[in-house]
């Protein structure tokens, strides 16, 4: 009887051992999901694009606004001549962009 015993429990072990195993190697919904949505995140860098989604969206009407301001505000030229003289790395574009946030 205790050989029966010891059988049953030896059996049991390795059953529960492997059950174990073969549940965790089977892929998590994330993992079997990811490579359908990957190109859809929300926060992928598009390439020869910066800002992603927001920038996507928002970033014709922006520019359009920046263009607005920098025929309002003051000449190309000297904008950009103070960049230089700030020596500050900031473009024309992002420093109209910024002056158009910085408005609205």
């Amino acid at each position: 009887m205790s050989g029966a015993l010891i059988g049953f429990g030896l059996s049991a072990g390795l059953w529960l051992m492997v059950s174990g195993l073969l549940r965790t190697r089977r892929p998590s919904v994330e993992q079997r999901v990811l490579p359908y949505v990957r190109d859809v995140h929300p926060y992928t860098v598009v390439p020869g694009r910066s800002g992603g989604v927001a920038s996507a969206v928002f970033g014709p009407s922006v520019r359009r606004a920046a263009g607005v301001v920098g025929e309002r505000v003051g000449s190309a030229a000297a904008v950009v001549s103070r960049l230089d003289r700030l020596g500050v790395a900031t473009t024309l574009d992002e420093f109209r962009v910024r002056q158009a946030l910085w408005g609205a």
